[in-house]
């Protein structure tokens, strides 16, 4: 679960990202984050992986109180959750293989077993046949599937994505939803920060509506 109680984020001493928000997100949920650019979405994924740490409050994710986390232990929480960047963050200059194999490499996980997930991976986000291709000679929705790739790759119980659509048109972004709706389905927890509402109306369960910080509203539908 990951759990948000009272929670303040201010960059400046007169404005606050976040403002005295709380709110609940069950194991395996899927989660949407969505409002107007400049709403804190963005902030709030960064406080689940402590890119960013509350100014007040508490953030609890998988029972811990990641707000008093020590740096040192950073790394293995982070090792729970993968993330998906707006911009990808893809290393251009390098092949579909060796982006994705990254996280495991960091991991100490031998070569043998890298190339067998990284295939795994590849084969299940629609790409084998792009394992040895330069990642900026793709298109935008091959390179979204890289990125997706690259943060299932470790089995992570928590997938954050920041909105993940937001350069892609319909067909493709339905696509990345429904590799979203299949691995929730396998029990991935899934958060996405979006303003698109056809995938909000069509795919979110539970939606947080921030403005200026401020939750204005949390819808749940009923399981």
């Amino acid at each position: 679960m990951i759990q948000f109680s009272s929670v303040y984020k201010s960059y400046s001493r007169d404005e606050y990202a976040l403002e005295n928000l709380s709110v609940k997100i069950p194991k395996g949920d899927f989660f949407f984050i969505t409002g107007h650019s400049g709403a804190g979405k963005t902030t709030f994924l960064k406080l689940i992986t402590r890119e960013e740490r509350p100014t007040k409050g508490a953030i609890i994710v998988g029972g811990r109180n990641i707000s008093i986390v020590p740096e040192r232990q950073i790394y293995e929480l982070r090792r729970n959750i993968g993330i998906i960047f707006q911009d990808f963050r893809l290393l251009e200059d390098r092949t579909v293989f060796d982006n994705v194999a990254l996280a495991l490499k960091i991991r100490g996980v031998s070569p043998r077993q890298i190339r067998k997930e990284v295939t795994e991976v590849l084969r299940w986000v629609g790409l084998p046949q792009k394992i040895g291709s330069l990642t900026r000679r793709l298109s935008g929705g091959e390179q979204q599937r890289v990125a997706i790739a690259r943060a299932i790759v470790t089995n992570p119980s928590i997938l954050l994505a920041d909105e993940p659509t937001g350069n892609l048109d319909q067909e493709i972004s339905l696509e990345i939803m429904e590799m979203f709706r299949r691995l929730n389905s396998r029990g991935t927890t899934i958060l996405v920060a979006s303003h698109n509402q056809m995938l909000l109306e069509r795919y979110a369960r539970n939606v947080l509506y921030l403005k200026k910080g401020t939750s204005i509203s949390l819808r749940r539908v009923a399981q």
